[in-house]
């Protein structure tokens, strides 16, 4: 009985370390495609309302805007450490920071006034970072991968905005950006048929 017990026992430790082994290359296989470099997607809607989303490596903007002398991979995992309170007060200054230094402009005049801007909650962005050094502890390696880490906000102009300049912090360079115009097409009754041209 004893026997039989042990080999129960080897038998879920083999299931177990096999079922580890598959969850870490399905892992690596999941981040295969992750964020290379920071995106912005501008999409324009009824001509005068602008919806922008930042993806953006949020550990890298971090340590790019307050410790750009630190080691990135140490520095994040001092983030990382920090007591909630903490960690708000140094998002804050970040947040504000970043925020203060991207501006959208139109052909002429002062740059477009920014609305419902959207850094997010510091208790998910530190989470963010906490799984961020977690794998990279987990990999050995010290570098940091992970998902983007989604920034958004609105303009909201009074007239027909046709282009637009965006001026980003350096914290958040390279980026790819990505725009397009919305378009709307309406069905009649009684045809059934709808040309959509792109």
């Amino acid at each position: 009985m004893m026997h039989q017990w042990l080999v129960f026992i080897r038998y879920l430790t083999a299931i177990s370390w096999g079922l580890i082994f598959i969850f870490f290359i399905l892992l690596n296989t999941c981040f295969a495609h992750e964020l290379n470099e920071n995106r912005a997607s501008l999409v324009l809607r009824n001509d005068t309302s602008l919806s922008v989303i930042l993806y953006i490596n949020i550990g890298q903007a971090l340590q790019k805007t307050l410790a750009p002398q630190r080691d990135q991979f140490e520095f994040i995992g001092f983030l990382s450490s920090l007591n909630e309170i903490e960690f708000s007060k140094q998002w804050l200054l970040a947040t504000r920071k970043l925020e203060s230094q991207i501006h959208v402009l139109p052909k002429s005049g002062q740059s477009f006034k920014l609305s419902a801007l959207n850094w997010g909650d510091p208790k998910v962005a530190q989470r963010h970072l906490q799984e961020s050094t977690m794998r990279a502890v987990i990999e050995k390696n010290k570098h940091l991968h992970s998902e983007p880490y989604e920034v958004k906000f609105q303009i909201n102009n009074p007239t027909p905005i046709s282009s637009v300049t965006l001026d980003i912090p350096e914290a958040l360079q390279p980026m790819t950006i990505v725009s397009n115009r919305i378009k709307q097409t309406h069905t009649s009754t009684g045809k059934n048929k709808t040309v959509i041209d792109f």
